[in-house]
This record gives structure tokens, C-alpha cells and sequence, in this order.
């Protein structure tokens, strides 16, 4: 997981978001980046190529990736794994898509069968299920406050992974009421605390507010109960956001 001592993309701006690039992690939709950019507090964009330093910096963006291709070398790294968990513990908000949700579970199975400890904060083990693909354009309504948007936010993305949970305990919110094209709606979208952790890839052109609401809440303005609700990205961010690739051999 990349982190400090990142490379500035973009300098001068009121809110920095790292961006974490390596082969664990390093998808993302150029319009989500460009509409993070565009916020009206704007956003400066960091790369750290090192995911090897704990995070260090107020705001990161982990995106997504292979993390079940490289999940040893993740597990190994044990300061990480705990500078994420007490990140999250503090209330810092994190948003986790698919390989970012993989990286947040307690552990992630491979495709050998072999489970390598992970960040913790979900409750669940991620197992790679090579012939059975999650596959489809879907549409979430926020069901409640989360850290992209509060209650009745809608947006549009869609899945692909190879990968299944564990069931997750009923104890841990779900926020997200999901509407696949095909098949029937489900509750997602797992939250605890301030971190935000779903399968599904969001499209932020969807709903540009998703983005003006990360910048809003990276700067510390959000307001509890408003559209903008608490939201961020990770790095020693201000919060955190971990994706996975839209094309892969094997996606997660």
C-alpha cells in the first residue's frame, strides 16, 4: 500500500489526496480524478509509488488493482496493515472498492487456497472464486448517511470480480441498497465508522456530488445529516479510496 513521500501531481490546492499506484492497487476512472480536481475547494492529486511506508501524509487515494496476486507481500506488511486499522479507528473516513474492500477484510484467501491476514476492519474473510464471476452495471441509493453522500444519494457503477465474502455479522451497517440490471436488489455497502466498503465501482459522472462530497469532507467541512456527509480518502489522508481494475485476467 502506497504512502508517504509522495510525488505532487498537482500543487497549491486547499485539499491533497494521495494516490496510490503499485500492482496491488492502481485503478482508477479519470473522471472521478478530474471531478476530485474540479471541486470547488479543488484537490491536489499526490503518487506515492511506495506501498511499503506506512501512510504518512493527511489524505490518500489506495486504488485498486491484483491485490489477491500480491496478497503475501500485503500481509507481510504488518506496520501498514496497523498505521490503516488505527487510521479507520480514528474516525478518519476510508472508502474501499472491491480489491479495497479485499484489503480491509480480516483475511483474503488466494487462488492456492492459502489465506494471508489483511487490515482487520471487516469482519469477514475475501476468498478468490476463479469460475464464478460477479459481473454487471448496477445502481446504489444510499440508504443513509455514508462518506460519499447521505441518505437518498443515488448513483450508478457496476461489478466485476471473481472474488466472494464470508458472511458478514448482521451487526455491521449496510448502507447501500442495490439494484443490479439483472437479478434482485440487495443491501451493500458495509459501513463501520467513518469507512465505506462495497463491491461495487462507482461512477462518479453518475452523480458529480459524490466527488464535490469527498472534497467537502477531505477539507473537514461536511455537515453530519447533509448530502456532503462526512467523506474522504486515505493516505494518512483524511480518509481513504481503494479500487479495483474495470479489466483484468482475474479481476477481484
Amino acid at each position: 500500500m502506497p504512502l508517504a513521500a509522495p510525488r505532487a501531481v498537482r500543487a497549491g490546492s486547499r485539499v491533497r489526496i494521495g494516490v496510490a499506484r503499485d500492482a496491488a492497487f492502481q485503478f482508477y476512472y479519470a473522471e472521478n480524478l478530474d471531478l476530485l480536481r474540479r471541486g470547488r475547494r479543488g484537490s491536489g492529486l499526490l503518487e506515492s509509488p511506495d506501498r511499503h511506508r506506512a501512510p504518512a501524509r493527511r489524505r490518500a487515494l489506495p486504488g485498486g488493482g491484483y491485490p489477491e496476486l500480491h496478497a503475501a507481500a500485503l500481509g507481510a506488511n504488518v506496520a501498514v496493515r496497523k498505521a490503516v486499522r488505527e487510521f479507520a479507528g480514528a474516525g478518519k473516513p476510508i472508502y474501499a472498492e472491491c480489491g479495497g474492500l479485499m484489503y480491509l477484510a480480516e483475511a483474503l484467501e488466494d487462488l492456492d487456497g492459502v489465506a494471508h491476514p489483511m487490515v482487520g476492519l471487516l469482519p469477514t474473510t475475501v476468498r478468490m472464486r476463479p469460475r464464478r464471476l460477479s459481473l454487471g452495471y448496477t445502481e446504489v441509493v444510499f440508504a443513509a448517511n455514508a462518506p460519499l453522500g447521505g441518505a437518498g444519494t443515488i448513483a450508478r457503477g457496476h461489478e466485476f470480480h471473481y472474488s466472494s465474502m464470508d458472511p458478514v455479522p448482521d451487526s455491521i451497517a449496510r448502507v447501500y441498497q442495490i439494484r443490479p440490471a439483472r437479478g434482485e436488489a440487495r443491501s451493500e455497502g458495509y459501513l463501520i465508522n467513518r469507512t465505506l466498503m462495497s463491491y461495487v465501482h462507482l461512477h462518479f459522472a453518475s452523480n458529480p456530488a459524490l466527488a464535490q462530497s469527498f472534497v467537502d469532507a477531505c477539507a473537514g467541512s461536511a455537515r453530519p445529516g447533509s448530502a456532503s456527509h462526512d467523506a474522504t480518502l486515505t493516505g494518512r489522508p483524511d480518509g481513504m479510496i481503494v479500487r479495483s481494475p474495470r479489466r483484468q485476467l482475474r479481476g477481484t
